[in-house]
């Protein structure tokens, strides 16, 4: 399943983001979103509460995707509707079209990535069927079913990765903040070395175009993250500008990691993949043998894709594991040669600049490490959610 970005959020996430003819409220809760997919008795006062405040848990995700996000909720909507008149559409063109204003508001989204993300809302298929299994295949309740079912999957699984996301964007903030700081006291020295001279004019403007850039990274990090948490909450129902607690972000265990069967997961993920599901059921209600075929050649296909995807995935979950136990490692000894330096200095034998340069080295290595261990979770998260039904079968 491959994911498209846009400056470091994901294309489905910024792709659904509400209209601007809502008037959003500073530090509004969802209590007067106008999104909600279940009536108020479909769950207990105190389940709404929950799912109402301003505290996000990981497990709660998927509910509050169910209930509030702009677009799952429009989906659920109107098929609950044509449910009511027995009349189903798996391409729902009708939503598409109600939620086209949502769009506007992407973020710096290409034309191309639009229609990538719209994809993933619709089954529309190139089969040479008759026209009678086209319609039974296009206004099947099952097949319209399972096509919101994958997007709500989809889009909690976005998000998931977007807390991930953020959690690592934070990190790296600290990492530029130590190397802005570091940046500063580098021309700073070069300054008086210029004034005793020992350097030149030149090694001094290098000095201070790396300082800018440093600062320069820092105003773009804050900027980013202000866009990321603005679309994590619409996307969960919240406003735009509410004060939102996101959830920490369950780390990979051992236990985890060694519970992982690549073999049968590709086989639990055929089993549960949503595009083999549909086909599935498109075969089910279709006559015609050019349909029959086609269909069969598309699931066998499919099949293959999706346990080559589970390797894929395996390989990469196992590469982030490396990673990290590599970033733990660096640390380890990063720490050590401060330390040295550290012991150096006090006796003399080191300068200023020189513990400057190892207490910086060692403070980025910490934070390199806890971003190593967000992207192994990351990565694991990815493979468990490819597992659970979202594996790509194109």
């Amino acid at each position: 399943m491959k994911r498209k970005y846009i400056n470091g959020v994901p294309v489905l996430l910024a792709l659904m983001i509400i209209s601007s003819n809502v008037a959003w409220a500073e530090n509004a809760t969802v209590e007067v979103s106008a999104h909600q997919t279940s009536i108020a008795q479909a769950r207990s006062d105190e389940e709404w509460a929950k799912l109402k405040d301003n505290v996000v848990e990981w497990s709660e995700i998927e509910d509050l995707v169910h209930e509030f996000n702009p677009t799952v909720s429009d989906l659920w909507v109107t098929f609950n509707q044509d449910d009511k008149a027995g009349k189903y559409n798996t391409n729902y063109d009708s939503v598409l079209s109600m939620i086209d204003d949502n769009y506007e508001n992407s973020i710096n989204s290409a034309a191309t990535e639009v229609l990538e993300a719209l994809a993933d809302l619709q089954y529309a298929t190139s089969y040479e069927e008759t026209s009678i299994d086209r319609q039974a295949q296009s206004t099947d309740r099952a097949a319209a079913l399972l096509s919101i079912e994958k997007t709500e999957k989809s889009v909690t699984e976005t998000i998931r990765q977007s807390i991930i996301s953020m959690y690592k964007a934070e990190l790296q903030h600290q990492i530029d903040q130590a190397t802005a700081v570091y940046d500063e006291s580098l021309y700073n020295s070069a300054l008086t070395k210029l004034g005793a001279g020992i350097m030149t004019e030149t090694d001094v403007l290098t000095a201070k175009e790396t300082m800018e850039k440093a600062r320069l990274t820092l105003t773009q990090d804050e900027d980013n993250a202000l866009k990321s948490k603005q679309l994590m909450n619409i996307n969960l129902g919240y406003e735009r500008n509410s004060d939102v607690m996101y959830p920490e972000v369950p780390m990979v265990s051992d236990e985890m990691f060694m519970a992982i069967d690549p073999n049968a997961d590709a086989e639990t993920a055929i089993a549960n993949n949503y595009a083999i599901k549909i086909n599935q059921r498109k075969l089910e209600v279709s006559s015609a043998d050019s349909s029959k075929n086609s269909l069969n050649a598309t699931i066998e296909s499919e099949q293959e894709n999706v346990r080559a995807d589970i390797t894929g995935r395996y390989n990469t979950l196992k590469q982030a594991k490396n990673a990290y136990e590599q970033a733990v490692l660096s640390e380890s000894n990063t720490l050590n040669d401060q330390a040295k330096v550290q012991r150096n200095f006090a006796a003399g034998n080191a300068s200023q600049r020189e513990l400057e340069k190892a207490d910086y080295q060692a403070q980025t290595a910490k934070l390199n490490t806890q971003i190593a261990q967000y992207k192994y979770a990351s990565s694991y998260y990815d493979y468990t959610a490819a597992v659970a039904g979202l594996a790509s079968a194109d």
